[in-house]
């Protein structure tokens, strides 16, 4: 029979059993005198009552049917689309992430440049110089988004340094040109538009870099800066640092406005003797004392200052907080430095032996770790523990409780730690290339891999050697990750660079090739794209008909990944 629910026709394939007195119901013993049964069998009479059912009703059953299948596979092609642009997205925009490592391999084009990366734009720009002029590329296609010429001595940002700031596009380029007694800044839209200029004078005596939301880093001295002291031995300068008979001036950091001057946030870092480690320099083989020179880092993420007698670390005004200048000066010079973490916070490195993580939402006067955090160079944005080198292994802490019980420890090799005189030895030599939801991979003392697993820290596999002349001639100045393999990017080779692809699931190295090109900055990612800057080896030297240097040509190039 048929059941009609709405427009859905339902049929019992069985018939049903006939009622007593039904002339089709079976004789039961001692119903009467045995008889031939002539009646249709119960097959014949289930396809009777089938080709009673009208042509329309069958119609609509089997549209039915086939609706029903159809919506089951659309659901998990649905399902399937979903997961795979969650995944997507996940990539683009973890640090170090790209969509797939085999389609990273594969070089999509070439822009001619001489800079790397100036400044991450929104939806897949990067910002590069080309002489008197800026502008800004597509990492997709390699496309030329827009350009602007604004003379010499061009210098744009801020520029992403740690691979957490690749994933920190900013909506304002802020570019510096002209020569140091005529500088101006001029602040460029993500669309290349013109926002406004401000001239800035004769900056001589300043440190000025580009910043976040449209600002400058100003460092300022507070007095006068002596001439360089010149020496006739190298032993004689050594000895003025040593004893620390070092004065100078202390200096004064403001973020500015870029267009108005207007000043957002200040600090002062006074001189320290003991910050010593940018002081000596050489001038015609002769051994100087420069209280003048140093560098200026401003990127999305962190600012830190290196002068003779000065150093200091910041967080730019809204991001993290304004951080006290004693979290910037180290009493182990050189070993102090900051990261901008992957996982929030900036990591301040202090005597060679602990990190600071400052500028944590839920701790703004930050944790001091037991170690050093080794920041992943890259990952799959699927989170993971924080690991910290000690002196006696590694600690994998868990990301949202950095004072509780660590996730999982793993112990140094007792044959390393009887080479070395420190164990923090082991911690300093110690890299994480990648970190995903199942590996963290490790470059240990003495460059072997080791892959862990990221939930218990068991070891899935070690290798001393995964392609030739690793360490001895090549070794890892970047990594990029799709969660299931890596790409390691290895430098060492006089003109060229190497691109060894790993499976994280044991070691393996599927692929290798080499590229011509001389590294010039650390790679990025950038919306899953892989992005490296190299230079041929060969500058050339531009000026004006007054003779005055227009630009640098390093003979340089920007190349770009597909993203898979």
């Amino acid at each position: 029979m048929s059941r009609r629910r709405g427009s859905m026709a339902v049929f019992d394939l069985e018939p049903e059993e006939p009622a007593a007195g039904d002339p089709g119901a079976p004789l039961g013993e001692g119903a009467g005198p045995d008889i031939d049964d002539e009646r249709p069998s119960r097959t014949e009479r289930t396809l009777a009552r089938l080709r009673r059912v009208p042509r329309r009703a069958w119609a609509i059953t089997a549209g039915v049917v086939a609706a029903a299948v159809v919506a089951t596979g659309a659901g998990v092609a649905a399902g399937t689309a979903f997961a795979e642009r969650q995944r997507v997205e996940r990539l683009a925009a973890a640090p170090g992430g790209v969509v797939g490592v085999e389609a990273a391999l594969d070089e999509a084009w070439t822009v001619d440049t001489d800079s790397s990366v100036l400044a991450v734009l929104p939806d897949g720009g990067v910002v590069v110089r080309d002489g008197a002029d800026v502008l800004a590329v597509d990492v997709a296609t390699g496309d030329e988004r827009w350009r602007r010429t604004l003379g010499s001595m061009v210098d744009c940002g801020p520029t992403p340094v740690d691979p957490a700031e690749w994933t920190m596009p900013v909506d304002q380029v802020v570019c510096l040109s002209g020569e140091a007694d005529d500088r101006t800044v001029t602040v460029l839209a993500a669309d290349g538009a013109v926002v406004g200029e401000r001239s800035l004078g004769d900056v001589t005596d300043l440190m000025v870099a580009p910043a976040p939301d449209g600002m400058i880093v100003v460092v300022e001295p507070d007095g006068p800066v002596p001439e360089p002291r010149r020496f006739s031995s190298d032993e004689k300068a050594y000895r003025v640092l040593d004893e620390g008979r070092l004065d100078g001036p202390g200096a004064t950091l403001r973020y500015e406005d870029a267009l108005t001057g207007g000043v957002h946030a200040s600090v002062a870092a006074p001189f320290d003797p003991e910050e010593t480690d940018d002081c000596l320099t050489w001038m015609n083989e002769r051994a100087e004392i420069d209280l003048a020179g140093g560098s200026l880092r401003s990127s999305p993420g962190v600012v830190e200052l290196r002068r003779c007698g000065v150093r200091i670390i910041w967080a730019p005004p809204g991001d993290a907080r304004g951080m006290d200048p004693e979290l910037g000066t180290a009493a182990d010079g050189w070993w102090q430095s900051a990261v901008r973490s992957v996982d929030g916070g900036i990591a301040v490195q202090r005597s060679g032996q602990r990190h600071l993580l400052a500028g944590l939402d839920d701790d703004p006067e930050g944790v001091l770790l037991s170690g050093l955090l080794l920041d992943p160079r890259s990952t799959d944005g699927t989170g993971g523990p924080r690991l910290v080198a000690t002196t006696t292994g590694l600690v994998a802490l868990e990301p949202d409780d950095l004072a509780g019980e660590p996730r999982w420890e793993w112990s140094w090799d007792p044959e390393d730690l009887a080479i070395v005189t420190d164990p923090m030895e082991l911690a300093w030599s110690t890299q994480v290339l990648a970190r995903t939801a199942d590996v963290v991979l490790v470059q240990l003392f003495g460059g072997g891999l080791v892959g862990l697993d990221a939930e218990t820290g068991q070891e899935r596999w070690s290798v001393d050697e995964p392609v030739e002349g690793w360490v001895d001639e090549l070794w890892p100045f970047g990594a990029v990750t799709d969660g299931h393999e890596v790409l390691l990017l290895l430098s060492g080779a006089e003109d060229s660079y190497t691109l060894a692809r790993l499976d994280l699931d044991d070691g393996r190295v599927v692929a290798q090739e080499s590229r011509d090109g001389v590294p010039g900055w650390y790679p990025g990612t950038v919306d899953g794209h892989l992005v490296v800057h190299t230079s041929d080896g060969t500058s050339t030297t531009v000026t004006d008909e007054g003779g005055h240097v227009v630009h640098e040509d390093p003979g340089a190039a920007l190349h770009g990944s597909a993203a898979g």
